[in-house]
């Protein structure tokens, strides 16, 4: 018996063109191939989202973000240009800028809505550049990141969709931070009047000068604590944010109750001017409750015109993000989202580039230890954490699915050994009988399957490598047949990314060749124990 008997029986029965198993045979082969080159696609364009993602989020999200919190909030951070100067010493860092995130109103052809903007030091051309790469210029060539010092912006997509906003359009943004001081000028019109809104501490005071005049000593003297106590009673009226006209009526009562004379060994008393109580009377009980209030509630919804001016700002670029990624509305010059957001000279955070983004993390906690107290940092890794996570859940998963296909098509060739082993059993019974070893027997059954994983992955990877170079004409087949596999708008890039290191190719291969080798296992084994005897009979 030749020792290399089983590699050519192997090779005998995977002729194609002898019989049906044959081409059973070479199905088996084929579904190893779809197999490894649907798993090398699927993974390679994981891989290129992911990357391709990271290099946009880079583009506009800082490495490093520093803030400041010294009593556990956030507060702005007003003379951070010495820390800039400070940040800047450390070799890791290549760029550092002040930024504001905030919020504020739209407004577009009459529609309105709330947006995110986020203002960025403009002078820094290494994000400029980085954002430049994101804006769209197919349908505008003019269409530019760079937005200088004046009113100009870059809008998300997705924002310039729904408004229906180009390149060159105006849009009116609202500060959010004026709205505190609308809703309170508005509460104000709407209050009750203060003489009756205060009713209990405004008695109260008139009461005190009433009934606690010192009248053996005169009749405007009073202890001095009992004017104390009526003096902050009024006080609370007027720290309430009375009306204008309201206000001064109290404020008028607070002087009459100041002056006067401090009497008294222990200068115990104060002595008001003759007629003082009548006339605070007069203005607390009578003055105060026929104030016409109409003329300060006009004068206050007046104020709110000024309060309330929108900025124009000009549109001169749209940038497209995955939707999956949280990402501003607008991107403003620093000194115009200073404007909006009420800062004057200040920031929100500190905005760090790195030589390389991949340290940041350890920067991030580097600077956290070296820092002054209320200093905190963060790194892009850290706040994107949970979107990198869900994509290599993702890339778990569909590997999984699809290696679960590939064993679904190594399955075939356990199908194809058995039928060989059915038909061929008279055949090995024979070679059994004349001193064939049982492990030569189960030779024939591996050496086939490692030719039908062998073929078949170095098919599949062929194949996979040409859709992979060829996928931009293959999205554009099927773009024109109305089915959109990778909408541009949703996942924020042209064209179909991919990355195939050969690392990626190595592990496919040596998957599918592992399926293909295990798959024999149980035909050979079923095979080997043929009974040599028993099959001679049937000769």
């Amino acid at each position: 018996m030749r020792p290399f008997f089983s590699i050519t029986l192997a090779l005998r029965y995977l002729n194609p063109l002898r019989n049906f198993f044959s081409i059973i045979s070479g199905a088996a082969l084929m579904g190893v191939a779809l197999g490894v080159a649907i798993l090398l696609v699927i993974i390679s364009v994981m891989n290129g989202f992911e990357i391709e993602v990271k290099r946009r989020l880079l583009a506009f999200s800082p490495h490093v973000t520093l803030r400041y919190a010294p009593e556990g909030s956030y507060q702005p951070i007003v003379d951070w240009h010495d820390q800039v100067a400070r940040l800047k010493e450390f070799p890791e860092v290549s760029e550092v800028a002040g930024t504001i995130d905030d919020s504020a109103i739209i407004e577009h052809m009459d529609n309105q809505l709330p947006i995110t903007y986020r203002g960025i030091d403009t002078g820094d051309a290494e994000q400029i550049a980085s954002l430049d790469k994101l804006v769209i210029k197919d349908l505008d060539p003019t269409a530019t990141a760079e937005m200088g010092l004046g009113a100009k912006a870059l809008i998300l997509e997705s924002r310039a969709n729904q408004f229906g906003i180009n390149v060159g359009d105006t849009v009116q943004l609202y500060s959010t931070r004026n709205f505190d001081e609308v809703f309170e000028a508005y509460k104000r019109t709407e209050r009750p009047r203060a003489s009756e809104e205060f009713r209990e501490q405004i008695e109260g005071a008139v009461t005190i000068l009433r009934e606690k005049r010192q009248m053996k000593k005169a009749p405007e003297t009073f202890l001095y604590s009992d004017l104390v106590e009526a003096f902050n009673l009024l006080v609370e009226v007027l720290d309430a944010d009375v009306r204008a006209g309201e206000a001064t009526t109290i404020g008028d009562v607070l002087d009459i109750l100041d002056s006067g004379e401090i009497t008294g060994e222990e200068q115990e008393y104060r002595q008001l001017e003759k007629g003082a109580v009548a006339n605070i009377e007069r203005l607390l009980l009578y003055h105060l409750a026929k104030i016409d209030n109409t003329l300060d509630d006009n004068a206050e919804l007046k104020r709110l015109k000024s309060i309330v001016l929108p900025k124009d700002i000009e549109i001169v670029g749209i940038y497209r993000i995955s939707q999956q990624v949280v990402a501003p509305d607008f991107f403003l010059p620093l000194p115009i989202a200073q404007e909006l957001s009420g800062l004057d000279e200040g920031v929100h955070a500190l905005s760090l580039r790195l030589q390389d983004v991949d340290t940041a993390e350890s920067f991030s906690q580097r600077l956290y230890d070296e820092l002054d107290f209320g200093w905190f940092s963060d790194s892009w890794m850290t706040r994107y954490s949970d979107f990198f996570e869900l994509i290599q859940l993702e890339k778990s998963m569909m590997s999984m699915v699809l290696s679960v296909v590939a064993a679904g098509a190594s399955f075939l060739i356990t199908i194809v050994m058995f039928l060989t082993a059915l038909q061929k059993r008279k055949e090995i019974g024979v070679m059994l009988a004349v001193g064939a070893k049982p492990i030569q027997v189960c030779g024939i059954f591996f050496v086939q399957g490692i030719i039908i994983g062998v073929l078949g992955v170095a098919l599949g990877v062929a194949l996979g490598l040409l859709i992979l170079h060829y996928r931009a004409d293959i999205q554009m087949f099927f773009l024109m047949q109305g089915m959109d596999i990778f909408p541009a708008g949703f996942q924020g890039m042209d064209s179909l990314p991919a990355d195939t290191p050969p690392s990626l190719i190595m592990k496919v291969g040596a998957l599918g060749l592992f399926l293909c080798a295990t798959a024999p296992l149980l035909p050979a084994l079923f095979a080997s124990r043929t009974d040599p005897a028993k099959s001679l009979r049937d000769l």
